[in-house]
Order: structure tokens, then sequence, then C-alpha cells
């Protein structure tokens, strides 16, 4: 059995097995415990608000319209999951793995995924506004008609990325940490700042 806490050690939900690798979590019943009680309920979108699911192995589980605001998924094995309009409001990434994963319009404003891994990924129609992508690797991931104002793009990669209608309003990189990958066109579009003040 696996249990899942937020940053309180308070158990969102318990989930049978001791792996979620492949799991599918929408329309899936979970045992919740986090309104109180142990109700079983019928989801389409599982809340796991402020989860912590550090270096959790959730390949390939089907997480789509997922809640995790403000979760903890630093280092976590999220290789082809599906994360279609997922919440990721404010979560951590930082280090994650999210090769090939699916993030068709997904939320991850304020998002942290430094040094994360998104290669192959589907980010096209992500809102990723005020997110930190530096050090991440987006080579080959397809952004088409991404939101990435306001986003730090030191030393990040997107080498053949698809960046077809991508937002890049008010995005910068640190001084002497530029973005790869990118077009001409598109990095005398970016701020070069000496800090991220943000």
């Amino acid at each position: 059995m696996i249990k899942i806490k937020d940053y309180k050690g308070k158990v969102l939900l318990e989930y049978p097995g001791d792996t979620l690798e492949g799991a599918n979590l929408e329309r899936t019943y979970l045992r919740l415990h986090y309104f109180g009680g142990e109700d079983i309920c019928h989801t389409t979108g599982v809340d796991l608000r402020y989860a912590n699911l550090k270096k959790f192995n959730l390949r390939k589980a089907n997480l789509i319209y997922i809640e995790l605001f403000e979760a903890n998924l630093n280092f976590a094995d999220l290789t082809g999951a599906d994360l279609t309009k997922a919440s990721l409001w404010g979560a951590e990434l930082r280090g994650a793995n999210l090769t090939g994963a699916e993030l068709t319009c997904a939320l991850l404003w304020r998002a942290d995924l430094r040094n994360a891994s998104l290669i192959t990924a589907n980010l096209s129609g992500a809102r990723m506004d005020h997110a930190d992508l530096s050090g991440a690797d987006l080579s080959k991931a397809k952004l088409r008609g991404a939101e990435l104002a306001k986003v730090n793009l030191s030393r990040a990669d997107f080498t053949g990325a698809s960046i077809e209608g991508v937002r890049w309003w008010k995005a910068f990189y640190i001084k002497g940490q530029p973005p790869i990958g990118l077009p001409q066109g598109i990095m005398e579009q970016l701020t070069v700042k000496e800090k991220d003040d943000d």
C-alpha cells in the first residue's frame, strides 16, 4: 500500500500496491483522507495539492486533470506520464524526469523545473508564466502555442524543439547563461538579467 502525504505528513491518499508505475489516477477509486474520514471517491481529477511525491516512480501514469498545486515532485520519474490539463501551479519539479510526458494545456505557473528533463515532452498550449526552466532539457519538445511569459530560460536546451506560436513575453536568462538551440530572432526578444530577481 502506497500512502501519499502532504508536506506536513498528513495522508492524502492510499493506493494499493507498491508502485505507481503505469497507474491510472483518472477515474480511479482512491481512499482519500484529506477531508477527514476515509471516504471512497470516484475521481476524474485527483486532488494532490501539497503532496510530497519526491523521487516517486510515476512512469506512464495517467494523471489527466490531476491537481498538484505546490506538490513536491523533485527528482520524480514521470517518464511518459499523461499530465494533460494537469494543474502544477507552483509545483517543485527540480531534476524531475518528464521525458516523453504529455503536458498539453497543463498549468505550470511558477513551477520549478530547474534541471528537469523534458526531452520530447508535449507542452503544446501549456501555461508556464513565471516558471523556472533554468538548466532544463527541452530537446525535441513540442511547445506549440505555449505561454512562457517571465520564464527563466538560463541554460535551457531547446535543440530541435517545436516552438511555433510560443509567447516569450519578458522571458529572460541570466547574463552569461543563455538558452541553447533558440533561433537568433527569439534570442533577440529575450531579456538579459544580471540575476533572477523574480
